[in-house]
């Protein structure tokens, strides 16, 4: 153990992937799709003062940043990613555990307009106002980019966004550039709307006009065999932890391969 804390962070992890003793010498780390920061880090302080405590460091970002900083062997335990799609890749390239994912919530998307502006009183008709000069909205290759962008392609005709669309790195970000001011409008995740400073909502697309949004835990191969890694991607789905979940307005799991009934009794949150 002693030898493993000397050794550099990139190679940190392959040192300590067989060492069933190394959740009680090196902190696991989590890294945690952006829109699950406050969840994430309550989680992670439940878990620190646990009867048994366990150390977590908690890294946030665009889960597509994440997943690539995997690929490239960066020192990752446990990936929260807010899109299954990215996990799959992940699991295909045999970089996590097919048989630990499970899924902990989903989400809705909301189209969003600073309160007081121009655009607050016109609902969906502001994406085709003359004034409309700034969309924000993150990269096809982040999870909210992806299924933003399905939303509007399947929705607005042809090129008429073309030009207007201003990139943002992932989800937080493009709640920062609605609430600055650097863009007109903003497709955002619901529970970053509520999270957000004066804003209102245009319109809430219906879910089946996107990709569903399912957020996933899962532990990379890199991991240490120790209990630690299933205490957190446990965690996840504990009771404490799905509430504050909902309070922040995430639907439900549906069933899990961790908990096939873990849903089943809990409806899912309206998507209109």
């Amino acid at each position: 153990a002693l030898a493993c804390s000397l050794l550099p962070l990139v190679f940190a992890a392959a040192c300590h992937a067989g060492d069933v003793d190394s959740c009680s010498t090196t902190p696991l780390r989590m890294a945690t799709a952006a829109s699950l920061r406050e969840v994430g880090q309550a989680l992670v302080d439940d878990l620190a003062r646990a009867e048994i405590p366990l150390r977590i460091e908690a890294s946030f970002g665009a889960s597509s940043a994440l997943a690539y900083q995997i690929e490239l062997g960066a020192p990752i335990d446990i990936l929260i990613s807010a899109d299954a799609r990215i996990v799959e890749a992940l699991t295909r390239a045999d970089q996590v555990v097919d048989r630990a994912t499970r899924e902990i919530a989903r989400g809705r998307l909301v189209l969003a307009a600073a309160s007081g502006s121009e655009f607050d009183a016109l609902g969906l008709d502001a994406l085709g106002s003359a004034r409309l000069k700034r969309i924000g909205l993150p990269h096809r290759a982040v999870p909210l980019g992806r299924y933003g962008s399905a939303w509007l392609d399947s929705f607005v005709p042809g090129d008429s966004l073309e030009g207007k669309i201003v990139r943002t790195e992932d989800a937080r970000s493009n709640l920062a550039a609605l609430e600055l001011g650097h863009v007109d409008l903003a497709i955002l995740y619901e529970t970053d709307f509520r999270l957000g400073r004066n804003l209102t909502p245009l319109h809430r697309p219906a879910a089946e006009h996107y990709p569903e949004i399912r957020y996933l835990a899962t532990r990379t191969r890199r991991a240490p065999q120790c209990p630690g890694v299933e205490r957190v991607l446990d965690a996840w789905l504990a009771p404490a932890t799905q509430r504050r979940l909902r309070a922040a307005g995430f639907d439900p799991p549906r069933a899990t391969r961790a908990d096939p009934d873990a849903a089943k009794s809990e409806p899912a949150g309206a998507t209109s």
